[in-house]
């Protein structure tokens, strides 16, 4: 896994949180929660995908 794949949907967080703040109204705010949810899901798959490949190379030694 690179970092470039970690480091994905961080960035995509930290510039909706920018539109969040930035957002004049609700509609254009719960677009971009609504995408910051996507992008937290993404962030948890990679997580488990690296704690599992961890945890796997622990119970190998």
């Amino acid at each position: 896994m690179s970092s470039h794949e970690l480091r994905k949907p961080v960035a995509s967080i930290l510039g909706l949180i920018e539109l969040v703040n930035d957002a004049v109204d609700c509609e254009e705010r719960n677009t971009a929660i609504g995408m910051m949810n996507i992008c937290t899901q993404q962030l948890d798959e990679i997580i488990h995908h690296i704690n599992h490949k961890i945890e796997k190379e622990i119970t190998e030694k």
